[in-house]
């Protein structure tokens, strides 16, 4: 859904790429990739498909602005608090071209919760949060982002609420 919203080539940000399948579809598709790992156990396994991959918190990423025709976040954005989620969606909106698209999901619910992190992530709690749709509707608008497409899929452990975004800027 997320490569049927653009058009190669371009350059797409892709957050904490957990499953490769992904950056090898966009590689193949024509994009450039930008990878951003937030945790430094990734880094142990770089992304072969990226023309740059570093270990870097999100809120200190600097992109030159409009430079992004995509971004790839898929559930990176439920481990950061809700107090920083506005902040985080203008950054990426100012950082994508005008039509530019970007992807996540967030778990269903409300509030926070910190849990035992998953394998592969070190013996350390991640904080999740979670969002009811309407909510989640309401934050994209404020940020200036048009929301294209928008559905509820069960994975495991959450219902999970996934957007397609536009910068209709």
């Amino acid at each position: 859904r997320f490569l049927n919203r653009l058009t190669p080539p371009g350059t797409i940000l892709e957050i904490n790429s957990e499953r490769l399948a992904y950056s090898k579809l966009f590689h193949q598709a024509g994009y450039s990739l930008i990878d951003i790992e937030t945790t430094e156990i990734k880094l142990q396994h770089p992304n072969q498909y990226a023309i740059d991959t570093m270990y870097k918190p999100l809120e200190e990423l600097l992109l030159s602005y409009r430079s992004l025709q995509g971004i790839w976040a898929h559930q990176s954005f439920s481990y950061y608090p809700r107090k920083d989620l506005l902040d985080i969606l203008e950054r990426c909106l100012d950082w994508l071209s005008p039509e530019g698209v970007i992807s996540f999901c967030m778990p269903e619910g409300d509030g926070e919760m910190v849990r035992q992190s998953l394998t592969g992530y070190g013996n350390k709690k991640l904080l999740r949060v979670f969002y009811q749709a309407d909510e989640l509707a309401s934050m994209l608008e404020l940020a200036g982002f048009q929301v294209i497409e928008a559905w509820r899929e069960e994975h495991n452990d959450f219902n999970y609420i996934h957007v397609i975004c536009m910068n209709p800027r």
